[in-house]
């Protein structure tokens, strides 16, 4: 019997169909996100990752094939059709029953990070953000925690973390200069480590910024999630909070990782209500696809993530492998499909949680590995593609 080949055209069409999804399936999920549960959301996702694959796997043998024999086993479609929605209700009810010990505390510390960069000149000329921190505190007790870091292409401690009942007073400094974001949090995150600075899971920073990082590049925002594990390791959360042209990506994930909450402000006017949202707001969400805020068994999460996303990819593996019968070998697309969905699992772990890259470019990357199908042609016994041609195998 001759050697067998892939179909060049599964591979394609498949691929297309996944980039084509994850684009659609993105749109969708950043407006559900907020909108509705993650047992929905999460469900809702796989499944239509499911039907559109599996039906550019059987329109694609269609045309491939024109003479397929047999006809699909429905029982065993609607099978696996029920495993893709129990399982991934079940596995996003396990992902997110790990409770946040914090999300009931009291919060007993603010730790204000405040940007004094040359554009603060502009969108904040008469440091209503330093205002603003006297009237986050008016209400709290006198032993009420706070301290004041400033950044620009210097980083200054400019109140050490005492008590509100400690009077002090401090210099404004000078506005001017770069955005030095990164270095401010592995400022704080040293300050931790030495000892200088005192913060625990009862505390929360706050940091504010009018514009993008001067200290860190596309390729180094691995490097802000380096930063921040004496905050994660302590399980302080940072929320952010965006003043007219902020990074919001970047502060949406400096937030995210660590459980706080980004707030954005257009202009001075709403800095107040944005400032006093990210003081009392906690985001406790997780969901399968995005970044997990995890003080409390943090491994245990992400090897769940890597394990549930894999399986749900090898239902659909399986789902193929079904609608590909009628074309003969069905064992390359198994297997490919089942590599494709645990390299899925691994990427969206690691490239979301340890190298910071963006929760976009993660799940698109997660459609199209668990979409790429290598179908393998027998040359000896097989229906020759477009013609619809029965070899003998002479």
């Amino acid at each position: 019997m001759a050697k067998g080949r892939y179909s060049i055209k599964m591979l394609l069409a498949t691929i297309i169909a996944g980039v084509i999804y994850s684009v659609i399936a993105e749109i969708f999920y950043r407006v559900a996100e907020n909108a509705m549960p993650g047992l929905v959301l999460i469900p809702l996702y796989f499944t239509g990752l499911f039907l559109v694959l599996g039906g550019t796997v059987l329109l694609t043998g269609k045309m491939i094939y024109s003479r397929s024999a047999g006809t699909v086993n429905k029982k065993q479609w609607l099978i696996a059709l029920l495993l893709i929605v129990v399982l991934s209700v079940f596995f996003e009810f396990l992902y997110e029953i790990v409770s946040d010990r914090r999300k009931n505390e009291e919060i007993t510390a603010y730790l204000f990070v405040l940007d004094d960069s040359g554009s603060m000149e502009v969108n904040d000329p008469d440091r209503v953000r330093y205002q603003v921190i006297d009237t986050l505190l008016a209400d709290k007790p006198e032993d009420f925690q706070y301290g004041i870091y400033s950044f620009n292409d210097e980083i200054r401690v400019l109140r050490e973390m005492a008590p509100k009942s400690q009077k002090t007073d401090y210099v404004y400094p000078d506005v001017a200069g770069g955005t030095r974001i990164r270095g401010v949090l592995s400022t704080i995150e040293q300050d931790l480590e030495d000892g200088t600075l005192s913060l625990d899971e009862h505390s929360r920073v706050i940091l504010l910024s009018d514009g993008y990082a001067t200290d860190i590049s596309v390729f180094s925002k691995n490097r802000v999630l380096n930063a921040l594990k004496g905050l994660v390791k302590n399980g302080v959360s940072v929320s952010t909070v965006g003043l007219s042209d902020a990074d919001d990506t970047l502060m949406t994930m400096i937030a995210d990782k660590t459980g706080g909450v980004y707030v954005k402000a257009e202009d001075v006017t709403t800095l107040e209500a944005a400032m006093n949202q990210a003081a009392v707001s906690h985001n406790t969400a997780r969901n399968l696809l995005g970044y997990r805020s995890a003080f409390f068994l943090n491994g245990l999460l992400g090897v769940m993530r890597i394990v549930f996303i894999a399986l749900l990819g090898v239902v659909i593996a399986v789902e193929k492998t079904i609608l590909a019968e009628r074309f003969l070998d069905t064992s390359a697309v198994l297997m490919s499909s089942a590599i494709g969905s645990i390299l899925a699992g691994i990427c969206i772990e690691i490239g979301m949680n340890m190298l910071g890259v963006h929760p976009t470019i993660m799940r698109m990357i997660t459609c199209v590995l668990i979409a790429f199908t290598l179908l393998k042609n027998d040359l000896g016994n097989r229906y020759e593609e477009g013609a619809g041609v029965k070899y003998a195998g002479r």
